[in-house]
């Protein structure tokens, strides 16, 4: 999602492929599963005044960096040095706040970056796993029909009535004879342990230009796999009026966290805007930010209706999980997004990887060697991984790390903080008639720590029942 960061982009036209690009990703494919917790009504209205607010405080956020670049007489800001200078300028008790803000905006960073990594770890190995059962399976269909063993996937219920997850049959038969019946568990963090070093040895890669071809590869075949997945969600689709309207109250911050998690891509959106030929081009009620996210959030509402209303309540994490498990096709379409994940994943970790170096790391080691810098930064990139990959073994659930980030870091970054900088610019008297825009600060603001709050809380409490 953030191959886009790296791109530098002229016109306006490419501006918009690659907001496009990066923010067609995992988030799109978990919409249906997010619809699933919302219902077909709420679900589409809930998905187009998220997106709407989203818009918005991407603008708010656009333009208060405009017009602090302007008073500091720099052409470009980080969000963290943003936060820092808005906060300097706001009302006192946030001032005394300023010093922290930077590190806090970096913490939410690498966070939410981090929980991308855990995101796609998960993605993966889930999709690997259906593949590779799909090819056990095909290639023992191949074998001479005197004897033959046939693994299907057919559930196994416990003595209390609860169904065994992943379990597997194995029948070895002569012709008409059952000779041996057992299960065996097939764990999804078997493909996560295969995935470690490559993810590892691709981490390690500095120079990302050299990442660029398979970039751009990635891209590619990512348009093709959603293409076809579009393909799988409409054909013989049944009747909506079968499916929920309105999802159960207690699920919808699930929804929420899911649908930030799809929609926001600031890291993306700032930089586009920073690399653009012209950059007011990018804003403005016809400008590229609005054409582009429009058509985003028109993908993602088609993509979680038409998704949930194919597979209604088995709806999975990723849409793609759900196509069918016999078909070559589908298993193609699998093994796009395997691939154009796993190469993304280096992407993804650069963003914390350069802003642990460079902000906390790098200057500290100004008197050390330059081979026990390079060791550091090494063991740092090998860190990062682990950690990741440590997280997504503990609670290989794609759907709740997918909400979970989303209500903690993006209702942050994408909407509290916007919103909390032009507060602070725009202190003490320039609120407008009656303190409007105050109001509507505070009221912003007051979403986003709810959204942060309660979403956290909700995917918190789903990850440790699934625990259980």
């Amino acid at each position: 999602m953030l191959a886009a960061v790296f791109v530098r982009v002229g016109s306006n036209f490419e501006t918009l492929v690659h907001l496009l690009k990066g923010s067609l990703g995992t988030g799109i494919l978990a919409m249906p599963n997010a619809f699933m917790h919302a219902g077909l009504a709420l679900g589409s209205v809930g998905t187009i005044l998220i997106g709407s607010l989203c818009i918005y405080c991407l603008h708010v956020l656009l333009r208060q960096q405009f017009i602090l670049c302007k008073m500091m007489r720099v052409p470009v800001l980080s969000y963290p040095r943003t936060m820092e200078l808005a906060l300097e300028k706001g009302p006192g008790p946030l001032r005394r706040l300023s010093k922290y803000s930077g590190s806090i905006v970096n913490a939410f960073l690498i966070v939410y970056q981090l929980g991308i990594c855990c995101v796609y770890i998960v993605f993966v190995a889930s999709n690997i796993k259906q593949v590779c059962f799909f090819i056990d399976n095909f290639s023992l269909l191949c074998l001479p029909n005197r004897r033959m063993s046939l693994r299907a996937p057919i559930k196994i219920y416990a003595g209390g009535g609860n169904p065994i997850p992943d379990a597997r049959i194995v029948i070895a038969a002569t012709v008409g004879q059952v000779v041996d019946l057992h299960w065996r568990p097939v764990d999804v963090r078997l493909y996560m342990v295969i995935l470690l070093l490559p993810l590892i040895l691709l981490n390690y890669v500095r120079n990302l230009k050299l990442l660029a071809p398979f970039s751009t590869i990635a891209n590619l075949i990512t348009f093709v796999g959603l293409a076809i997945t579009l393909y799988y969600l409409v054909d013989d689709v049944p009747s909506p009026a079968e499916r929920r309207m309105l999802g159960e109250p207690m699920e919808f911050p699930l929804f929420v966290g899911t649908t930030l998690f799809s929609l926001e891509a600031v890291g993306v959106i700032i930089a586009l805007e920073n690399n653009m030929q012209t950059p007011g081009d990018f804003v403005g009620y016809t400008g590229v930010l609005n054409k582009g996210m429009s058509v985003i959030v028109f993908l993602y509402v088609l993509v979680g209706f038409v998704g949930y209303v194919k597979y209604g309540d088995d709806t999975m994490g990723s849409i793609t999980l759900n196509l069918p498990t016999e078909q070559i096709l589908a298993q193609s379409v699998k093994i796009m997004f395997a691939v154009a994940i796993f190469i993304t994943y280096a992407l993804q970790c650069y963003v914390p990887v350069e802003i642990v170096w460079n902000s906390y790391l790098k200057h500290r080691m100004e008197d050390s060697s330059e081979c026990m810098q390079m060791f550091v930064e090494y063991l740092m990139r090998t860190g990062m991984v682990i950690s990741t990959f440590l997280l997504a073994v503990a609670i290989p659930r794609l759907e709740l790390f997918i909400s979970l980030f989303g209500a903690l870091c993006l209702a942050a970054l994408g909407i509290a903080f916007p919103a909390t900088i032009e507060l602070c610019l725009l202190w003490p008297d320039k609120y407008g008639r009656g303190r409007w825009m105050l109001y509507k600060d505070l009221a912003i603001i007051l979403c986003g720590v709810s959204g942060l709050l309660i979403g956290s809380y909700t995917s918190m409490l789903e990850i440790v029942r699934s625990m259980l």
